[in-house]
């Protein structure tokens, strides 16, 4: 069927309803409720293009409401009063049908915005797949060929150190530095892209246990007698153990980091009540960062001090936020150079 076939079916459909409505409009008096009636082979016409149906309609629909006045005339009503009661049902019709409409173009509206930002959605989440398929194909790719060149540098100064001079050998040092950095970064991309992929396994974990687990590894490899810790002993939580690890694992890491030229140098891990949302911290007294400075404090390869000065690779804090957003909750940060840092994360719970 064509479309000016189909049109011409729904006008025929709005004349013929407009008739039979007009009809109970004259043998049953319901009032204004027969008026409201002709709002339905409006509807109909509604999502016809051409806008000279639904005027030819409303121009028959107005005609045959006040016919009524001469079809029906009602002898113990005046016939200004008729009138008037006829008027009044024609303006009852105009302002149901002015509502009708609007509402039908918004709920219209909102349907086309939704299905284009489905459509959106769709494609930024297929691009972002893509994009994490490839830095992890990339990297994996990557650390393999580093991991030869690392061994192959071992292997030279083991058997050839003798046929080198001091130049030499200090080349090979800073190609063995350089590339274990290298190894370091991919690995951390590599992280970072499981992080998205690890599907989310919450149970009930203590944070309070896992903090002092890290701190007692972090103590063995690097013993610090004059680290002050302090690690409130009640913080129960729902999380994914292993994917959370990470995440504090990182956050630990970085105040034990960040603490190293200090004297006397200070972590604290806690939480606190806010209204009625429970915030966790781990504050430290390290050598902190300028918060003006901050805004892309938890994008990859974003780092505030220099590898001399601390080692990193700057992807720590970006897997620590994509693991606390998974869970549902947010991070941020206060900070103050050479005061130390305080990073603040809630969860879903």
């Amino acid at each position: 069927m064509s479309l000016k076939q189909i049109t011409i079916l729904r006008f025929s459909v709005s004349i013929f309803l407009t008739v039979i409505i007009f009809l109970i409009d004259i043998i049953i008096p319901y009032e204004y409720l027969e008026w409201l009636l002709y709002v339905i082979p409006i509807l109909i016409l509604y999502r016809i293009d051409n806008p000279t149906y639904i005027l030819i309609e409303l121009g028959l629909i107005a005609v045959l409401l006040f016919a009524g006045i001469i079809i029906e005339p009602d002898i113990d009503i005046p016939l200004i009063r008729n009138i008037t009661h006829r008027v009044e049902g024609f303006l009852t019709f105009v302002i149901f049908s002015f509502l009708v409409f609007r509402l039908n173009k918004t709920l219209n509206e909102l349907k086309t915005a939704n299905i284009h930002l489905e459509k959106r959605s769709r494609e930024l989440a297929d691009s972002v797949r893509e994009l994490e398929s490839f830095s992890y194909s990339v990297s994996h790719d990557l650390r393999s060929p580093l991991g030869t060149i690392s061994g192959f540098i071992d292997l030279l100064k083991e058997d050839y150190s003798g046929c080198l001079d001091q130049s030499g050998l200090d080349y090979l040092n800073v190609i063995k530095v350089t590339s274990s950095k290298m190894i370091r970064l991919i690995n951390d991309l590599l992280r970072l892209s499981r992080v998205s992929k690890h599907a989310i396994e919450s149970k009930r974990i203590s944070l309070s246990s896992l903090a002092e687990s890290i701190i007692d590894d972090l103590q063995k490899l690097n013993r610090r007698e004059n680290m002050k810790i302090i690690i409130n002993p009640d913080m129960i939580i729902n999380a994914d153990p292993n994917l959370f690890g990470i995440a504090i694992s990182n956050l630990i890491n970085n105040a034990w980091k960040y603490t190293a030229k200090k004297n006397e140098p200070f972590i604290e891990i806690g939480k606190f009540r806010k209204n009625s949302q429970i915030i966790f911290f781990i504050k430290d007294n390290g050598a902190g960062f300028d918060l003006s400075k901050s805004r892309d404090l938890f994008e990859p390869f974003r780092r505030y001090h220099s590898d001399q000065e601390f080692p990193g690779t700057g992807i720590g804090l970006s897997i620590v936020r994509r693991i606390i957003e998974r869970h549902g909750g947010r991070i941020w940060a206060e900070a103050e150079p050479g005061k130390g840092a305080t990073f603040f994360f809630t969860l879903d719970q």
